[in-house]
């Protein structure tokens, strides 16, 4: 993680492997960053030093995982998604490239999400054959556009250009997206800071009656129908690996 201060608010720019993909380490160095960040309560700005804003799980690492070893890094990745919801000051999200499936509910995790046109961008839990945990199943369903939920969720395609606006994972295009939040007239962070702590509330509240979805993830995973689909996951990812 790269922390830049600037003009009116920090940077946070994500550089773990080569797709910030969430693994411990990503883990680790992201709450790192943000118990620094936080005592100064600056707007953010969350960004890639890599062509891919977050490509989500690392589904290499954690198809070794055992049951109990994943359950606790899906609870490990709520409690980050939680803690950016709740960060003390307005949060954007600058997506110069993909931002698929937990990469793109990150985003969706700031106030604002501002991305290339060309950034692709989807939920594609489904289209690599897993269902949502139940964090990440609440802020999706509060963020998209109502009308294209169910087709961004069931669904699992990714995006770009206006249909970034019209499903509701992108907030603005800019060819500049870190370029255009630095922009930003940001507001007292005192004063955003009420409506935050009760939108991270209402996020909570549903995946709480929902923590069912968290069972049944790795129920699903470690089902012979979901080992083969990540097995097969796994091997496309590790053929294109250079």
């Amino acid at each position: 993680m790269l922390i830049q201060r600037m003009l009116g608010a920090n940077c946070l720019f994500m550089d773990n492997g080569k797709v910030n993909e969430f693994n411990p380490e990503f883990f680790s160095a992201f709450h790192t960053a943000l118990d620094e960040l936080e005592l100064e309560g600056s707007p953010l700005v969350l960004a890639s030093r890599k062509k891919t804003f977050s490509a989500g799980l690392d589904l290499i690492r954690l198809l070794r995982f055992e049951r109990e070893a994943l359950s606790a890094f899906i609870k490990e990745m709520d409690h980050l998604l939680l803690r950016v919801l709740r960060y003390p000051a307005p949060v954007v999200a600058a997506v110069e490239g993909p931002a698929l499936a937990g990469g793109a509910i990150l985003a969706l995790c700031a106030d604002l999400t501002i991305a290339r046109p060309q950034a692709r961008m989807g939920l594609t839990e489904t289209a690599v054959g897993l269902p949502f945990p139940a964090v990440a199943e609440a802020i999706a369903t509060l963020n998209l556009a109502a009308h294209r939920t169910r087709e961004v969720l069931v669904l699992g395609h990714s995006y770009t250009g206006d249909d970034l606006l019209h499903t509701g994972l992108a907030g603005q295009l800019h060819p500049e997206p870190v370029k255009a939040a630095l922009s930003i007239h940001w507001p007292e962070p005192q004063a955003a800071l009420a409506i935050k702590q009760d939108l991270a509330e209402s996020i909570e509240e549903r995946a709480g009656h929902k923590a069912h979805l968290d069972a049944e993830f790795v129920e699903h995973w470690f089902s012979p129908a979901g080992q083969k689909a990540l097995e097969a996951t796994v091997a496309r990812l590790q053929k294109r690996a250079p």
